[in-house]
């Protein structure tokens, strides 16, 4: 069977042409020939090696003050995100506020409502 880079057009195609595959077969090497010998060097047969572990990850450090938000700033400029599935009910309430507010988005709504009770949550305010 012929390869290209191009894939096969089904599946099933794709499959058979992988179980086609001839396995990787074990390198033959023969060691450097120090004397002349009479008898021809025997082979070694070199095994592929067997694929790393992946490396683990470092442990995640803890910040070194009882409140971990402590460390940042909260005027900061926003660089994270974070989704939030809501179901349909609560998604309308979100539009329809911030179609009730000039100039407002859905995020800008939801950071209005969310962060303040945050802070009142950890009892910054």
């Amino acid at each position: 069977m012929a390869f290209s880079r191009k894939p096969p057009a089904t599946a099933d195609e794709f499959i058979a042409a992988a179980d086609a595959m001839p396995a990787p077969a074990a390198k033959v090497t023969h060691p450097p020939a120090a004397e002349p010998r009479s008898a021809p060097p025997a082979p070694v047969v070199v095994a592929t090696p067997a694929p790393r572990p992946a490396p683990r990850e470092a442990p995640r450090q803890r910040v070194p003050t009882g409140k971990p938000w402590e460390q940042f700033d909260c005027k900061a400029t926003a660089k994270n995100v974070f989704n939030l599935r809501l179901n349909d009910y609560y998604l309308a309430i979100i539009r329809h506020l911030a179609e009730q507010e000039e100039d407002s988005s859905m995020q800008r709504v939801c950071k209005r409502i969310l962060l303040p009770e945050l802070e009142k949550r950890v009892g910054r305010r």
